[in-house]
């Protein structure tokens, strides 16, 4: 009894599969290796950058490796607390950290932060604007604005008019 060959198509197939468990698999070890973090070493030492939406998800992240490059950091928050700045000074041994409220669905939130900031900042070096979120309810501010759209937009863009003349 003899035994047919393989089809080449079958051996496409197998070898298709292997080439793809392959590159996965130094997809992997690329990831393994570089943990995805930015290995950039510039230092932000005597640098000051304020990022709304950093208490949590990308802002957090964003400002965590601001933090570990010795910027100072103002984080633009709804709920500010000790934990989140602790946790982040511990994190990247940075005690230039701070934590400051301000609501993105209120125009008067936003002008007391942008005053807050006059006040305690000579400059900005980096505005990183991170707040935002999505939702299909057509529910207004005490503005009168959309509140996805005043959150996600026009506090946005009345934080940098309010700030424009700090930047460096």
């Amino acid at each position: 009894m003899s035994t047919a060959p393989i089809p080449w198509v079958i051996l496409l197939f197998i070898l298709l599969i292997l080439g793809c468990v392959a590159v996965v698999g130094l997809m992997k070890l690329y990831a393994l290796i570089y943990n995805f973090h930015c290995s950039c070493p510039v230092c932000l030492a005597g640098k000051t950058a304020v990022v709304t939406g950093g208490s949590q998800g990308l802002g957090y992240e964003i400002a965590l490796a601001l933090a570990s490059r010795g910027c100072k950091i103002i984080i633009a928050t709804r709920r500010p607390n000790d934990a989140l700045r602790e946790e982040l000074v511990r994190k990247t041994h940075n005690p230039n950290i701070f934590l400051e409220y301000v609501d993105l669905e209120s125009f008067k939130s936003v002008r007391k932060f942008a005053e807050t900031i006059k006040e305690r900042e000579e400059v900005i070096d980096i505005l990183i604007l991170n707040a935002g979120f999505g939702a299909d309810e057509d529910v207004l501010t005490e503005d009168g604005m959309n509140y996805v759209l005043q959150t996600n937009y026009f506090s946005s863009f009345l934080l940098v008019h309010l700030l424009i003349g700090m930047y460096t």
